[in-house]
């Protein structure tokens, strides 16, 4: 273990500003520590390997003399994965380039393509992940490993949870989180059409997604007790404020006929005041749930004129999880995985 500790920092000393931030600045996009760890583990010489996206995991499978597949729209960070494998004299001629978009590349991907080992690391957003999957499977040989990144992001963790509850698939490791390994352990995965009734997981949340759902509609619905309500509130609302206060005025004939006038004005910048109020208390809701627990653990959202507030109960556990992550410092979370690789590494030696 510590010897793969030092090979990590030596990649990542090697493989320096292959990306590019929005301002144009040089910086590396890493996988996690533990990824990289596994890779140092499991690779092996003339293994068959493929990943969605290209950066320090490219010259990690170039290292380990893979046969490996990387497919990245940018012939630039192509060029300099290059250049770093080339400046450290690590071979390329088994390393291959493929210049588009893997939601493009992937379903034109000749069967002559056979892996053992498929990392998704493309794109993140919505369906990319969920192609990269679909497609890359069936190439992906029975007791291949297929590892997702950014599980934490909500594309990841929909494939993450998909996977964990399938019987062709076989969960390996959850590293912090942030990426899965998953191993495939029956043929038909990728190939076999499958309906929701045969995907355990869609099964599950069928017919009520959210097992709790609590619904809350305001006021200003349309049923005859909700007007008759509202209209009885703001009588009382216009009474303590406008009558209240300028009374002596409009008990005054020349007056009285802008009374009507001022109390319609009145009750509807209250009604538009009160809904703005409402929404605001559910956005900042909303946000609050967010920091503390993830998205889709609990959800804050409206329906028409109604307010819906549901929790999905079984995730609770992995909401905990992922609350807890969420709290602890990156740094610190680092530090207690390093101490407690070296007290093993150091048992074992």
């Amino acid at each position: 273990m510590a010897q793969h500790w030092r090979e990590i920092k030596a990649l990542r000393g090697k493989a320096r500003g292959l990306h590019r931030t929005f301002a144009d600045e040089p910086i590396t996009w890493e996988i996690l520590e533990e990824v990289v760890d596994f890779l140092l583990t499991k690779l092996r010489p003339k293994m068959k390997t493929m990943e969605t996206g290209a950066g320090l995991s490219s010259v990690l499978f170039a290292e380990k003399q893979t046969e490996h597949l990387a497919i990245t729209p940018s012939a630039v960070e192509r060029e300099r994965i290059l250049k770093v494998c080339r400046d450290e004299k690590i071979g390329i001629a088994k390393l291959e380039f493929l210049l588009d978009r893997s939601e493009n590349v992937l379903p034109r991907l000749s069967d002559n393509y056979r892996f053992d080992l498929v990392l998704i690391d493309g794109g993140h957003g919505f369906p990319t992940p969920f192609i990269d999957w679909y497609y890359a499977s069936r190439h992906l040989n029975t007791g291949g490993y297929l590892i997702i990144d950014d599980i934490n992001l909500w594309t990841g963790y929909t494939l993450y949870r998909f996977l964990n509850r399938h019987p062709h698939w076989q969960k390996v490791a959850n590293f912090s989180w942030q990426a899965a390994v998953f191993r495939k352990i029956n043929p038909a995965a990728g190939w076999e059409f499958e309906d929701w009734y045969h995907q355990p997981w869609l099964e599950r949340l069928y017919p009520p997604a959210p097992l709790v759902r609590m619904t809350w509609a305001p006021l200003t619905g349309n049923t005859v007790w909700q007007k008759r309500l509202w209209r009885w509130l703001c009588d009382q609302m216009f009474r303590m404020t406008i009558l209240h206060f300028f009374h002596h005025l409009i008990r005054r004939p020349i007056l009285l006929v802008y009374t009507y006038a001022i109390k319609k004005v009145y009750l509807h910048t209250l009604h538009k005041l009160y809904l703005h109020v409402i929404r605001e208390a559910f956005i900042q809701l909303n946000r609050l749930a967010f920091i503390l627990l993830p998205s889709w653990g609990v959800k804050a959202y409206t329906y028409g004129r109604t307010l819906v507030w549901s929790i999905n109960l079984p995730e609770w556990p992995g909401i905990l999880r992922m609350w807890f992550w969420k709290c602890v410092p990156l740094w610190v979370r680092r530090e207690n995985l390093r101490r407690m690789w070296n007290k093993r590494s150091g048992a074992q030696s």
